[in-house]
C-alpha cells in the first residue's frame, strides 16, 4: 500500500473538509455515517500496482463524437467491488 500524506473523516459529529465535500457531492452521497478518507501523493514517473475491477464510463470531460451516429466517448474506471477491493501500491514486490 502506498503510505498516506493526509487522513480526515466525516460525519455525524465531523464536517466533511471542502474537497471531501465536493466528492461527496459528485457521487450523490451523504456523510450521514462516519466515512475516513486518506489521501496520498503519487509523484509523475512512479511505476504502480492497481489491483481492482474496471468498467467503462461515459466521459463527460472529452468532446463530443465527430459522427452522428459515433461511439460516444468512454474513460476507464478502476474501482473496488464486494470481493476486490481497491487496491494501489508503490511497493517494488507488488509489481512482480
Amino acid at each position: 500500500m502506498i503510505s498516506t500524506d493526509a487522513d480526515a473523516r466525516s460525519g455525524v459529529l465531523y464536517a466533511p473538509m471542502p474537497a471531501a465535500t465536493e466528492m461527496l457531492r459528485r457521487l450523490e452521497l451523504t456523510a450521514s455515517h462516519t466515512l475516513l478518507y486518506k489521501e496520498a501523493v503519487i509523484s509523475d514517473g512512479t511505476t504502480i500496482a492497481v489491483l481492482g475491477t474496471c468498467m467503462r464510463e461515459p466521459d463527460r470531460d472529452a468532446p463530443p463524437a465527430d459522427a452522428y451516429r459515433g461511439d460516444a466517448p468512454t474513460r476507464l474506471r478502476v474501482t473496488s467491488a464486494s470481493s476486490y477491493p481497491l487496491v494501489i501500491s508503490d511497493d517494488p514486490s507488488a509489481l512482480k
